[in-house]
């Protein structure tokens, strides 16, 4: 994976990408993002599948869905 290593919920990451939750959860299932579950480390309520910030860039990249405004990016600080 990424070298980067944060990692964000994929509500996060459908908002960075300003595109629908069920788009991210489309490329979960197809296999074109790849997500790890939940870790003691993510606050409770947090949902339980997340992805790599980088792993999300390059996927998104690859679908030409690469929009991300710089402030949605950067929130984070990253």
């Amino acid at each position: 994976m990424g070298i980067n290593m944060a990692l964000i919920t994929i509500q996060e990451a459908a908002e960075r990408l300003g595109i629908s939750l069920e788009t991210v959860e489309t490329w979960v299932q197809m296999g074109l993002l790849r997500v790890t579950l939940k870790t003691p480390s993510v606050p409770e309520g947090a949902l339980g599948i997340l992805v790599e910030e980088d792993e999300l860039q390059r996927v998104a990249e690859s679908m030409g869905w690469f929009i991300l405004a710089a402030e949605r990016w950067d929130d984070d600080g990253a």
